[in-house]
């Protein structure tokens, strides 16, 4: 994929004076060796910003950012498995030891939360991909796929898997207010 000139990343966010926050996702932020210096160009723009990232590796110099720009910087994970084998399916990679690993550490210094997408391939982890969010101690948030861009090429949840996504996150709920969903 293409990398936005910084330059264009920061006119837009300047096209937008009402936006308070700013969303950074698409392909892979982590990865990109200027997250440091937009997180920092971002910020001086007096705007909060949002990170959704798969966190394969911690960018160098992330994590010793000012507690002032630290408070202003929230990073969602995408994690859609509750153990390696599951991940390295859904992946075709092997991280899913880096991504927990790398969740700890943010959440130290960041709000960090979990997003997990669910199609049939995860459904029936549900329940487990909850209890790692709770050792992980952060919250987290289950959407189902959408039939649009790779969420086009899985199979979706059935109507009866369905209703059991709703109660295992309802009686989630009930448990605690760290699980969401819409």
């Amino acid at each position: 994929g293409a990398i936005l000139p910084l330059s264009t990343i920061l006119e837009t966010v300047k096209q937008h004076p009402d936006a308070s926050t700013v969303e950074l996702g698409g392909g892979e932020p982590f990865v990109d060796p200027r997250l440091v210096q937009i997180i920092k160009e971002i910020y001086s723009m007096d705007r909060s910003i949002h990170i959704a990232t798969a966190v394969p590796v911690i960018p160098s110099g992330i994590m010793n950012l000012p507690p002032e720009i630290l408070e202003k910087v929230e990073i969602q994970v995408s994690l859609h498995a509750s153990n390696p084998v599951l991940y390295q399916q859904i992946t075709g990679r092997n991280l899913f030891s880096a991504v927990t690993q790398n969740i700890r550490k943010l959440k130290e210094k960041y709000a960090t939360s979990i997003s997990s997408t669910i199609y049939s391939k995860n459904v029936h982890y549900v329940p487990n991909i909850i209890v790692l969010a709770r050792e992980l101690q952060v919250p987290i948030r289950v959407n189902l796929v959408m039939p649009v861009g790779k969420g086009a090429l899985v199979e979706r949840v059935t109507p009866q898997e369905l209703n059991l996504i709703r109660g295992t996150l309802l009686q989630a709920r009930v448990m605690d207010q760290s699980v969401e969903s819409p």
